[in-house]
């Protein structure tokens, strides 16, 4: 019996150390692609070191170990998403490069604007790909390297979609301004649903504060019409977050926000997202759903959330800052809809304007947004070159 165990022992040593070595030639593939910069390829070092070692570790776990073998089984397979996420994110930029490289430009240039610090981004865009955020590429000291967003692949040509891809990228601002971690917990208990839902609603709330009132639109356009209780363990009900972010833009209007672009329609704007949510997300009614499994009532997270309300948004994007990014998407948005858009103005305009922009004009001309969009995209490819 001894004997039989060895040997089953050094089997599974074997295909493991197998599996080790093969994500290694992978990841060593992706080193030499040349397809990934600098910064991110530095950030694949600290994954090759980890698989390097459980490569190491398994050729000299002491015999019949079965135990410590699939602990190290279980650290390959970590890194084996990893190193999926990689591989993913090289065929989107093959096979989509536009948007991978236009999303690229504007959350590379947001964290910037609001951290003074660069992190390098990539995108994922599967078949079945949805909205998330991907934290996994991190150095030893747990701080995120690369910004990993995933978006669907019709989100190409809808500018809409890359505001909403602004939760995503609200989750890796909150985590780095304000101290909010990224992955969820899993435990399912209430307190874990909870702070789950503490950093969706964080999100958006940041999301809003990056990209102002649009934010609320595309959400709306999202949403609305979904099931009203569609909650998870994960994310709070849809009637929850609209109305956070309406309260917030609410903000926005007790700071002068809508008064200051009356003429741009933003009155018109106003009244017609007011009708939506008086009728379909009222706050009583909206109050009164339940979370997952209707195990979490509103109630239960009201005093967080009154703790989100108080934190320091202004240290992400200053409501002045929001007015001026706003008066300059307006001006592109008319260059778009009037058909020019001379090259030497395009330095005036930052990434976030350029797509906000976009969006504004889409939305005055429904039946013109693929040329928009693919505006939006030529516009900050060229800012790239």
């Amino acid at each position: 019996m001894t004997d039989e165990l060895s040997k089953l022992f050094e089997s599974t040593k074997r295909l493991y150390r197998t599996e080790a070595d093969e994500a290694i030639n992978r990841l060593l593939l992706i080193l030499n692609s040349s397809l990934l910069d600098d910064r991110i390829i530095s950030s694949i070092d600290p994954v090759l070191k980890r698989l390097m070692e459980v490569s190491n570790d398994i050729g000299s776990i002491e015999d019949k170990n079965f135990k410590g073998i699939h602990e190290l089984e279980r650290k390959i397979r970590v890194e084996e998403k990893t190193l999926e996420l990689l591989e993913n994110s090289i065929s989107t930029f093959i096979s989509h490069r536009s948007l991978s490289t236009t999303l690229s430009i504007l959350f590379e240039s947001l964290y910037y604007e609001i951290t003074k610090e660069e992190l390098p981004f990539l995108v994922v865009s599967r078949e079945s790909e949805a909205l998330q955020t991907y934290p996994t590429l991190r150095s030893e000291e747990n701080e995120l390297l690369v910004g990993v967003i995933g978006i669907p692949l019709f989100s190409v040509s809808h500018t809409h979609e890359w505001i909403l891809a602004g939760h995503e990228f609200g989750h890796i601002i909150a985590n780095k301004e304000l101290g909010i971690e990224i992955e969820y917990n899993y435990s399912y208990k209430n307190s874990g649903i909870i702070n789950n839902y503490m950093m969706e609603i964080l999100a958006d709330f940041t999301a809003m504060q990056i990209f102002g009132p649009v934010f609320l639109e595309v959400l709306l356009t999202e949403f609305t019409g979904a099931e009203r209780a569609s909650a998870s363990p994960t994310h709070p009900p849809i009637p929850w977050r609209i109305r956070l972010c309406y309260d917030q833009a609410s903000y926005f209007n007790r700071k002068g926000f809508n008064e200051e672009f009356k003429e741009k329609g933003v009155e018109k704007f106003i009244d017609a997202i007011e009708g939506v949510i008086g009728e379909l997300y009222p706050k009583e009614e909206s109050e009164r759903i339940k979370g997952f499994g209707e195990m979490v009532e509103y109630k239960d997270v009201e005093s967080k959330i009154r703790e989100i309300k108080e934190k320091d948004f202004e240290k992400i994007r200053n409501i002045a800052d929001l007015k001026n990014c706003y008066k300059n998407a307006y001006k592109f948005s008319e260059l778009l809809r009037s058909d020019t858009i001379p090259q030497y103005e395009m330095n005036s305009y930052s990434p976030e304007q350029i797509v906000i922009g976009g969006y504004l004009a889409s939305r005055e001309k429904p039946e013109k947004f693929k040329s928009y969009t693919q505006n939006v995209v030529d516009s900050l490819i060229r800012m790239k070159i």
